[in-house]
């Protein structure tokens, strides 16, 4: 299964790695991953694999948090 996963600097080889085993480990299946940059990112990063997407990144974290704070 192909994959993206932005970051908002090039992720190393070892961190591409983890990211692979999670998911390899979690859909056992067999993953590649790109690496894209996305400079609108705060940090962390968002994984896409076909149509789903999960956001780890910390704006989306921030945002998160806004809502709680605000409810």
């Amino acid at each position: 299964v192909k994959g993206i996963v932005y970051s908002v600097k090039p992720l190393d080889d070892s961190q591409l790695s983890k990211i692979t085993q999670h998911y390899e480990k979690r859909d056992k299946i067999a993953h590649i991953f790109d690496n894209k940059i996305d400079r609108k990112l705060i940090g962390g990063f968002v994984v896409r694999v076909g149509d789903r997407v999960e956001d780890m990144s910390f704006q989306n974290k921030l945002e998160h948090l806004k809502n709680k704070l605000l409810a």
